[in-house]
């Protein structure tokens, strides 16, 4: 794993931004990852992430060193065909110490940074040029979103616009086949969604045989999307 700091020096633990470059399964490290041209094929929606005929994957993912993102950083890397590109400002959610032991593997680049710095985005997309983004970065909690509401504005809105915008700048410069295949999965919480609405049944009272509890009641996230481009949106 390679740590890097987008404000200059090296992450805790880490090297510094002019360490070398990204060095993925498809060998050889050195600056860029290799022509656009080599066969990549993306995380499709709404697949389990299954190893891939055709070659590596490429994943851009936002917020991994979070509980959800770290988690899922580790299960897609269990494919010896994945590399990813780890995002992550560190702020009061995201730790260090989840990654800790993906420190030596190649495949794994970490760079703290934030989604609503659009330079660094363009430009870790130009280098890095994924097959999907995967963006957990978010602030979440409704207490702190009381106390600290703007922190929620400038990530989880504009950070997310701000996401969004470069991804659809660098899709828009893709040969076809992958400009087709290309996604975006955005996970986000019910401060950005809006709640689930109220259970079925109490959780203080247990179900009778006779009233069998429903499933709760899901507001379907939409996202508007450029002609041509797959977005999904799911919720944690």
């Amino acid at each position: 794993m390679q740590m890097l700091d987008s404000r200059g020096g090296g992450a805790p633990g880490g090297t510094s931004e002019g360490g070398g470059g990204y060095g993925g399964p498809r060998g050889g490290g050195g600056p860029g990852p290799g022509p656009a041209s080599q066969a990549r094929t993306p995380v499709a929606a709404g697949t389990t992430m299954s190893p891939s005929d055709a070659g590596p994957r490429r994943l851009l993912v936002t917020g991994g060193a979070g509980f959800i993102g770290g988690n899922f950083v580790h299960q897609v890397l269990a494919d010896p065909d994945v590399a990813v590109l780890d995002l992550d400002l560190l702020t009061y959610a995201g730790h260090p110490a989840t990654l800790r032991d993906l420190e030596g593997d190649a495949r794994h680049r970490f760079v703290r940074g934030d989604i609503g710095d659009r330079d660094l985005v363009a430009r870790l997309l130009a280098e890095f040029r994924p097959d999907a983004i995967v963006n957990f970065a978010a602030e979440s909690h409704v207490d702190r979103s009381i106390d600290g509401p703007a922190a929620f504005i400038q990530t989880n809105v504009t950070g997310t616009f701000n996401l969004l915008d470069c991804a659809r700048g660098y899709w828009r410069e893709l040969p076809d086949e992958e400009r087709r295949r290309f996604r975006f999965l955005h996970v986000s919480t019910d401060e950005v969604y809006g709640s689930l609405g109220p259970p079925a049944t109490s959780p203080k009272r247990r179900p009778t045989p006779r009233a069998r509890p429903t499933p709760r009641r899901r507001r379907r996230p939409t996202i508007s999307s450029a002609p041509g481009t797959t977005p999904t949106a799911c919720r944690c």
